[in-house]
This record gives C-alpha cells, sequence and structure tokens, in this order.
C-alpha cells in the first residue's frame, strides 16, 4: 500500500500520451508514488485493471547497470593474479620468521 502526505482520496487525473507512447506524471502524483524525476513506476495489470506503482528494486531490474573495468572480465586471470599476490604475502611473511 503506498502512503502519503498528500490528502487525495478520490481523484482522476487526465494526461496525454506523446507520439512516443510517453506520458509525464503530474507532480501530484509522483509526491503519491514516492517517486522523484528518472525515478521508475511499475505498471501492474490484472483483468484490464492498470494500477501504477513505484519500482521496486530487484537484481533483475539493475542487471548490467555497472559495467566491468575490463570487458570482457577475464576470471580466470583475477583468480590467478590474487593467487600470486597470496603467495607472494605469504613468502615474505615466512622470509621474517
Amino acid at each position: 500500500m503506498i502512503t502519503s502526505n498528500v490528502d487525495i482520496k478520490n481523484k482522476q487525473v487526465t494526461i496525454s500520451i506523446t507520439q512516443r507512447g510517453q506520458v509525464t506524471l503530474p507532480v501530484e502524483v509522483m509526491e503519491i508514488l514516492g517517486v522523484k524525476p528518472r525515478g521508475k513506476v511499475e505498471f501492474h495489470i490484472n483483468n484490464g485493471e492498470i494500477k501504477l506503482a513505484p519500482a521496486e528494486l530487484t537484481l533483475d531490474a539493475v542487471f548490467g547497470s555497472v559495467q566491468p573495468k575490463n570487458k570482457p572480465e577475464d576470471f580466470e586471470e583475477i583468480a590467478r593474479q590474487a593467487k600470486e599476490e597470496k603467495a607472494e604475502k605469504t613468502i615474505e611473511e615466512l622470509k621474517k620468521k
């Protein structure tokens, strides 16, 4: 359930759809949903009824949003480097004894 500081019990808001199929949410609707510009919303469609809600953050939703430093990541090389660093550190610790 969405709660808001805006006191609206029942209201209909009509907005236009652009040629590209986009709509602009009125500030009042954004406040009710608790979303900000560039935020995301979800459409829940059930038996011909459509509800708008703030998008939930899921792994599927953010998959691919962070680009790896090296493309493609070479996990075998990363593992080799980690093992090499560990071996060097162990050798240094053994030399101190």
